[in-house]
């Protein structure tokens, strides 16, 4: 009887033991659980933090003025060197060329133009904003208009976007620079008169000249045909690239892409507005 007694006190404490034995499985999985769900939201919401604290980078935005060059004539739209440019420094990059169009309509219009152009997507002049600005007009201005209306452009966007970076890209009809070759006195007082005007103009707003590279003589002229199409005239596809790449190299320099100031794209006045 007694045996029989103590057999079924250790059978309960048995029973006992197991029943609390599953009762601590049971609320560690359900601890587990949580923990590990805490764990989860409290790494997602670090995660968020992180991405709220950070500075948004802005993008570089471009902007280019020029004749049938600027423009694309004979290209894609995305082999232009404008395209290219902004594909290369991950930047927007307006292009505003005008085939057979020099700097005497944007210099009166330069407002309108931006204005137009930017119709569908802004309303408020303050947001168009840019970094850097791209004249090209060599082959279509006269050496008036390179005096005058160049010089009045480059004050209008000067005085519009004051820390912007201005670049010029001199460039020269493939064809005629040739046969100006052959004729030294007249090539050599031709080429000095527009780059005279050309620096004046960008000197007086603290802007860049960057030149295409001219041949020296007849027979290096072969080595910088295949920056021109047939025409010798507009850029070749491979003409685009190459300029796209050496604006690049010149923005770089000048510009920290990748920590961009405010200031740079600051926005000023169009003073009197535009007489067109």
């Amino acid at each position: 009887m007694e045996s029989t007694r103590r057999r079924l006190i250790v059978s309960l404490l048995f029973f006992i033991l197991i029943i609390c034995w599953c009762s601590s499985i049971l609320s560690c999985n359900n601890n587990c659980s949580k923990i590990s769900f805490v764990d989860q939201k409290y790494n997602r919401t670090d995660e968020y933090d992180e991405a709220t604290d950070s500075t948004t980078q802005r993008q570089l935005s471009i902007l280019a003025l020029g004749g049938s060059k600027t423009y694309g004539s004979g290209v894609l739209d995305s082999e232009t060197y404008v395209h290219q440019l902004g594909k290369l420094l991950n930047a927007t990059s307006d292009n505003l060329g005008i085939p057979a169009s020099g700097s005497e309509y944007p210099s009166s219009c330069i407002q309108s133009m931006l204005r137009d152009y930017h119709y569908s997507t802004t309303v408020n002049d303050e947001d168009i904003r840019y970094d850097v600005i791209v004249l090209e007009f060599s082959t279509n201005d006269s050496l008036d208009n390179l005096r005058d209306s160049l010089k009045v452009l480059a004050r209008r966007i000067r005085t519009r976007y004051p820390n912007a970076l201005m670049i010029y890209l001199h460039s020269y009809h493939f064809g005629i620079y040739l046969n100006l070759l052959k004729e030294r006195n007249a090539h050599n007082q031709f080429i000095r008169d527009r780059n005279l005007a050309i620096k004046r103009a960008m000197k007086d707003v603290g802007g860049i000249v960057y030149s295409i590279p001219t041949p020296k003589s007849i027979r290096q002229s072969s080595e910088l045909r295949q920056w021109f199409m047939d025409d010798l005239h507009h850029f070749s596809t491979k003409g685009h690239l190459l300029i796209a790449k050496e604006l690049e190299h010149i923005i770089k320099e000048e510009i920290d892409i990748n920590q961009l100031d405010d200031d740079i794209g600051k926005v000023g006045s169009w003073g009197r507005g535009d007489k067109c």
